[in-house]
């Protein structure tokens, strides 16, 4: 049984094959690989000397339903927010492809963990900094 998990869309996952450049995104990247997200945006503001203030943005996607390992992501892969099954349609519709920055396991959260410590990093919740 899936986990509820508030204002999420379908995402497609594209991992970049080896040796291409990740200009198209139809021919350069694997088949696309679909889960549930939800895009977060962290603000931090910092005072500076002065009065001045110093803001940073950071752009997170949050899932449950993704079941790859850290390995399997990397800094070459994009993610697009969509709710349709072609890569083209999601860019026409006005979402953008998301490049992959870093990515976090949240193992604190797993319901039920099991002894092989693969599945446990397949089934966390992952946290993925996006640019």
């Amino acid at each position: 049984m899936p986990m509820p998990m508030p204002n999420s869309v379908m995402c497609m996952y594209l991992r970049r094959k080896d040796g291409s450049l990740g200009d198209d995104l139809n021919a350069d990247f694997e088949p696309p690989i679909y889960f549930r997200g939800r895009k977060e945006t962290v603000t931090k503001s910092v005072a500076g000397i002065g009065g001045l203030y110093s803001t940073n943005s950071l752009t997170y996607c949050l899932t449950y339903d993704l079941a790859l390992k850290m390995d399997e992501m990397k800094g070459d892969d994009v993610i697009v927010f969509c709710g349709d099954n072609d890569v083209k349609g999601a860019i026409k519709s006005g979402d953008r492809p998301w490049h992959v920055s870093s990515v976090e396991c949240q193992f604190d959260n797993i319901r039920v963990q099991s002894n092989n410590a693969e599945e446990n990093e397949r089934k966390a919740p992952k946290r993925i900094l996006i640019q």
